[in-house]
């Protein structure tokens, strides 16, 4: 009676399909994990929800039916109709220049420490502005030598448009600002300013890239007056120079996403061949579950039987390199084999017995000289040669007493 199998067919399949299932979802989760985990985040990115974050902005462009992505990787030439930068203060500055141009830039410069509000996951606590150095030295990595300078305190502001182009995006009417920021340089060309004329956008000479001094006109806390909502609505639209998505670059904010191979199997057209691939390893695993029927139990490591145990013993012998000793051995055994055949007595003496019966059969060999050949033997041929002689010798003298 056969044993029964510890695991059922169906068992089988079922364990088969949930580890597959549950590697594949693995696999989606680990090439997808920044895309899932990134948007809790409360800094001064286009991903943040916070007061100084910009989300609300591209959900606004969103709500309109304007094309915008998140920016996880450095923008390709003329893939975007703007792209909008939102560096830090901490942000690297090579990967900054790299982001310059060419086509339109719209650069948000910080403004505002802010630390998390324990009481209210994603909100922020104002701290207090930036200096105006830690924020210069963001401008002098793309627009060169420039000065920023930031107004005391809180107060109404009135902004105009220094070209008619911009008057678009500007407030309809003065807004209040805490700690107006404001830059002026060599290489900039004011697009909007305050009733002093200090620039709050500006374009960096010779480019299409242009700076936004204040964040307060464009993050969330500034979209709660419906002015400079409307303002920050117009702006990339009209900095943008074609029908093509607006991107906000959250590469500079630490959230880029390098190119991964597992990824890049799950995105067409390598889709396609990801599930080509799938569907082959389906199909050959039910051809197997189908093909084949128990499988079959294997031989017995030490097998029973005399035949398995004079193997092993040869074996044993060769690994030993001890199979020309046996020769001398082997002359014994044909003797003893002999006696017993002919019901001789252990007791008497091999000579008498012996020479008997070699007399009366006069044609075979003389085991004295088959024995002192089976002592000289040498080799393995030396010993298989005087073998086969001791075993004919032992049938010529049996054959002729039986």
């Amino acid at each position: 009676m056969s044993a029964q199998a510890p695991i059922g067919p169906r068992t089988a399949i079922a364990l088969l399909l949930v580890s597959a299932l549950s590697l594949l979802t693995y696999l989606l989760l680990s090439a997808y994990e920044s895309d899932l985990s990134s948007e809790q985040t409360s800094a001064a990115n286009a991903l943040s929800k916070s007061a100084v974050g910009f989300a609300g902005i591209r959900y606004l462009l969103e709500s309109a039916d304007i094309d915008t992505v998140v920016g996880r990787t450095p923008p390709e030439v003329n893939r975007f109709g703007i792209v909008v930068l939102t560096p830090d203060v901490d942000s690297s500055r090579e990967n900054l220049k790299k982001m310059i141009g060419p086509g339109p830039r719209l650069i948000v410069l910080p403004k505002w420490i802010t630390m998390s509000d324990i009481d209210h996951p994603g909100w922020v606590v104002k701290m207090r502005a930036l200096s105006p150095d830690s924020v210069r030295s963001v401008v002098s990595t793309i627009a060169g030598r420039s000065k920023v300078s930031q107004r005391h305190g809180s107060g109404r502001i009135r902004l105009k448009a220094a070209f008619g182009r911009f008057a678009g995006a500007v407030p309809d009417r003065a807004v209040t600002i805490d700690s107006l920021q404001t830059i002026s340089g060599k290489g900039l060309d004011p697009c909007i300013v305050d009733e002093h004329g200090a620039a709050v956008l500006a374009q960096i000479r010779g480019t299409q890239a242009y700076i936004l001094a204040d964040a307060d006109l464009f993050n969330n806390f500034g979209l709660r007056d419906v002015s400079v909502a409307r303002a920050a609505f117009a702006l990339p639209q009209l900095l943008r120079v074609s029908d093509r998505p607006i991107s906000f670059d959250v590469t500079l904010n630490g959230f880029s996403q390098s190119p991964e191979l597992l990824r890049t199997v799950f995105q067409p057209p390598i889709l396609g061949a990801t599930l080509c691939a799938l569907l082959a390893a389906a199909l050959l695993a039910f051809h197997a579950l189908n093909r084949f029927g128990d499988p079959r139990s294997g031989p017995r490591v030490i097998p029973f039987g005399k035949r398995a145990l004079a193997d092993n013993t040869a074996a044993m012998l060769h690994l030993m390199h001890r199979e020309v000793a046996m020769a001398p051995r082997y002359a014994d055994t044909m003797l003893r084999v002999i006696a017993i055949r002919l019901g001789i007595p252990r007791s008497q003496a091999d000579s008498s017995w012996i020479a008997a019966i070699e007399k009366a059969t006069p044609r075979s060999d003389r085991f004295a000289r088959l024995r002192a050949e089976a002592l000289a033997a040498r080799s393995v041929g030396d010993l298989m040669q005087i073998a086969t002689r001791l075993y004919s010798w032992k049938r010529e003298i049996l054959r002729e007493r039986s």
